[in-house]
C-alpha cells in the first residue's frame, strides 16, 4: 500500500505493507500503551476506510458526497463522470463552463444545477433534523424547569398554616 499526508500527497509517499501498518500491541513488547501504539493507530485510523473500499472496489471521495450517495445519476452516468475527472456531488456542481462540454453526458447544465439543489436540499434536510433536536431538548428542559420550580415552591411553602389562622 502507498499512502502519503494530505498537506503533500504528491511530494510525499510511503510504500509499505498493510499487516505492518495495522497496530497490534501484542507487537509492542514494553511499548504497549506508549506513542508508537497511538501513532500506529491513529494512522491507521486514516488509512483504513480507503482500505476497505479499495478492497469492496469502491471509491472513495476524498471531500464531499459520492457520486453513489446521488439519485440524479445513474451508475452508468457517474461512470461517465468519474472517466471525466468528477468524483463528487460538489465537483459536478462546481464544474466550470467550460468543462462541461468535455463531459460526454447531454444536458450536462442541468445535471450541475441539480447538483446543486440536491446540496442545498440535503443540508436543509440536516438543519431541519438540528432543529428538531433542539425543540425536542428545549421542551425536555421546560418540563424539566417546571418540576423543579415546584419542588422549590413546596420547599419552601411555611410548614405552620394552620397555626397562623387560629
Amino acid at each position: 500500500m502507498t499512502y502519503s499526508p494530505s498537506h503533500s500527497p504528491l511530494n510525499t509517499r510511503t510504500t509499505e505493507r498493510v499487516r505492518h501498518l495495522l497496530p497490534d500491541p501484542s507487537l509492542m513488547g514494553e511499548d504497549q500503551d506508549g506513542e508508537k501504539l497511538r501513532f500506529m493507530t491513529a494512522r491507521w485510523n486514516q488509512i483504513e476506510p480507503a482500505y476497505e473500499a479499495f478492497k469492496a472496489g469502491r471509491e472513495i471521495p476524498l471531500n464531499g458526497t459520492a457520486l453513489a450517495a446521488w439519485s440524479g445519476v445513474t451508475p452508468e452516468q457517474a461512470e461517465v463522470l468519474r472517466t471525466a475527472g468528477i468524483r463528487t456531488v460538489e465537483e459536478v456542481r462546481d464544474l466550470p463552463d467550460g468543462q462541461l462540454d468535455r463531459v460526454r453526458l447531454p444536458n450536462m447544465r442541468d445535471l450541475r444545477k441539480q447538483a446543486g439543489l440536491f446540496l442545498a436540499n440535503s443540508d436543509a434536510a440536516k438543519a431541519a433534523e438540528r432543529e428538531a433536536a433542539k425543540d425536542a431538548q428545549i421542551a425536555e428542559l421546560v418540563e424539566r424547569q417546571a418540576a423543579m420550580e415546584a419542588m422549590i415552591e413546596e420547599l419552601t411553602k411555611p410548614k405552620g398554616k394552620a397555626k397562623d389562622a387560629a
